[in-house]
């Protein structure tokens, strides 16, 4: 697919943030919210920014075990993948960026793409795994809503439907291999081929990774992860004067909002990020919509701002060409 067709594909994205963003502020006052910012102390960003970087730093870790069962790759060429693939996720639409990781430790470390595209995947499905569980512990810590009690039983059906999706592929991959092999013959070209590899792939790696040591770790430097992701919201909190905070609160805004992001949208996450930040801070602190909107103003300024640097200079210091890579996301260049 060429990069121009890629990128005309993602103009629902846009129009989806957009959307967002209407929603977000048409309630706030900006002279207030601004404001508020005005009398935030700003020394408490500096933690929080360092809560982001140590998440990404085991973000990296992480997606190096995943890949172990494959290849033993470095941990400065996984940690470089990993920048700069947000660096793309924050200047382009529905996640280009992990493509692009894909093709960068492809190219860095010989991994085939079949490889780093399956372990992205189920990097994907183990945060997801550990957000709701995350989420349905914070059940017990608030008084919620009829509706907002509905959405934690829709999550904790889903958390059990991912746990019961994973035994199923371990106990019975013979078989689902063999499934999709039956789809892939019914897919045309290059197509049904990539899917039957990366379905394959996807088998093999979870049982590898089934017989390591490397699950425990893995699972518990996710929890740690998104742990880090809230303690950067707990910083910027106490920075504006929000002293009642409390673990489980931070927990519950970062999980929402990792929720409400997870559609592919427009570059930066702008619009949910904000909508599902405020939504979400309006439901376990005792604060208005512009106090609300001033954290999770900061705190995407925060998250967007460190990986985004850090992924320019692995760029300067990988020496890679911006446009080469979208042109290998958009399906050339890239190592099979």
């Amino acid at each position: 697919m060429k990069l121009k067709r890629l990128l005309f594909f993602q103009i629902p994205g846009f129009l989806i943030s957009l959307f967002f963003l209407y929603l977000a502020l048409k309630k706030i006052d900006f002279k207030t919210t601004a404001r508020i910012l005005g009398d935030t102390n700003y020394i408490y960003m500096i933690p929080a920014a360092l809560a982001v970087i140590a998440d990404f730093s085991l973000m990296s870790y992480r997606w190096k075990l995943l890949l172990a069962p494959s290849k033993n790759c470095r941990y400065i060429s996984v940690l470089s993948a990993v920048y700069i693939g947000y660096f793309y996720n924050t200047i382009l639409p529905m996640r280009i960026g992990e493509i692009i990781r894909a093709v960068i430790i492809g190219e860095k470390e010989n991994v085939s793409k079949t490889t780093a595209i399956t372990t992205i995947g189920i990097d994907h499905i183990l945060n997801l795994f550990v957000i709701i569980l995350l989420l349905a512990f914070t059940y017990f810590f608030f008084s919620f809503t009829d509706a907002i009690r509905t959405v934690f039983t829709a999550g904790f059906i889903a958390l059990c439907a991912s746990v019961a999706f994973v035994l199923l592929i371990i106990l019975f991959r013979s078989r689902i291999a063999g499934i999709a092999d039956g789809i892939a013959g019914s897919i045309p070209g290059r197509t049904g081929g990539l899917f039957r590899d990366v379905i394959h792939k996807f088998i093999d790696t979870l049982d590898k990774l089934r017989k390591t040591r490397y699950i425990a770790l893995i699972f518990l430097m996710t929890v740690i992860s998104w742990l880090l992701n809230a303690a950067a919201y707990i910083f910027i909190a106490e920075g504006m004067g929000i002293r009642h905070i409390s673990w489980p609160g931070a927990v519950f805004i970062t999980t929402v909002i990792a929720l409400g992001i997870a559609v592919p949208l427009a570059p930066g996450r702008i619009g949910a990020y904000e909508y599902f930040g405020i939504l979400a801070c309006s439901l376990v602190l005792d604060e208005t919509a512009n106090t609300c909107m001033g954290l999770i103003a900061l705190s995407h300024l925060v998250t967007f701002t460190v990986p985004l640097a850090a992924g320019v200079l692995f760029l300067i210091r990988e020496h890679v060409s911006v446009f080469r890579l979208c042109r290998a996301a958009a399906g050339k260049e890239i190592k099979t």
